[in-house]
């Protein structure tokens, strides 16, 4: 997982021990789907921000980027529109809904703050964790 995705749910942490008591309400067998809802559904909310600062960076990051992430949303989007529904239910300290745009915002900020290469180590750890059907990896 890449730093900037740990950065992600360092963020959202409030937002995941909410989703750990609606979780506790329902059946064992629901929880683990719960919780990996509310990631899926963060991660798919905030992905793209860290992608178009991976851009800026790296030519033509986005050619090889996003077939990767709709291959992964195609295949999650049970998850995702789950931990939508579910996120309705989550507040901030403040009482505002979730805001994934915020949290988005923040973890690309960092990304861009990083030097060069830690940066560039980062886009790539992005790309391995939206793998290509074909098993590729990025142009450097």
């Amino acid at each position: 997982m890449a730093t900037c995705f740990r950065n992600l749910v360092a963020t959202c942490i409030g937002f995941l021990v909410a989703a750990s008591a609606v979780a506790q309400e329902r059946t064992v067998d629901d929880e683990p789907d719960t919780m990996t809802a509310m990631n899926f559904y963060m991660r798919d909310g905030t992905v793209m921000f860290l992608a178009r600062a991976c851009n800026e960076s790296i030519p033509d990051f986005m050619s090889e980027f996003l077939p990767r992430f709709t291959n992964w949303r195609a295949a999650n989007w049970k998850h995702i529109a789950l931990g939508r529904s579910l996120s309705a239910q989550f507040k901030d300290p403040n009482g505002a809904p979730m805001d994934l745009d915020v949290a988005g915002n923040a973890i690309a900020q960092k990304l861009r703050a990083m030097a060069p290469a830690a940066r560039r180590q980062e886009c790539s750890n992005l790309l391995q964790d939206f793998p290509s059907a074909e098993g590729g990896s990025m142009r450097r």
